[in-house]
């Protein structure tokens, strides 16, 4: 009798599905946890504004910018989108013209450059 021949070892990791689903995963993860930092922002940055409302500072909304200010960092440190640097040109991962990702210019300009 002759043995059935040994299926070659398949490498999920070539296939892309198993990164994909990862992406997925992690995405959720972080839409839920970006959901519970603008639950906890949105009361902080009325508090904030109502404090900076009624007790004067070095200057007006001093307290609210500040708040607004750690929002963002916080915002940015959960990187809500960053499975896309995978497949930007220069990132980790293939961004060659069969990847199907084309990056966009930003509709508004950085905020440090608005007047």
């Amino acid at each position: 009798m002759s043995e059935p021949a040994a299926k070659p070892p398949r490498d999920d990791l070539d296939d892309g599905r198993w990164p994909f689903v990862r992406d997925v995963i992690i995405l959720q993860f972080k839409l839920m946890l970006g959901n519970l930092h603008n639950f906890v922002l949105i009361p902080a940055t009325l508090a904030a504004a109502a404090i900076d409302l009624v007790f004067k500072s070095e200057r007006h909304g001093s307290r609210f910018y500040r708040v607004l200010d750690w929002g963002r960092r916080a915002e940015e440190a959960i990187g809500l989108y960053s499975a896309l640097d995978d497949l930007r040109p220069g990132g980790k991962g293939d961004a060659g013209p069969s990847s199907g990702y084309t990056a966009k210019p930003p509709l508004l300009p950085p905020a440090q450059d608005l007047p």
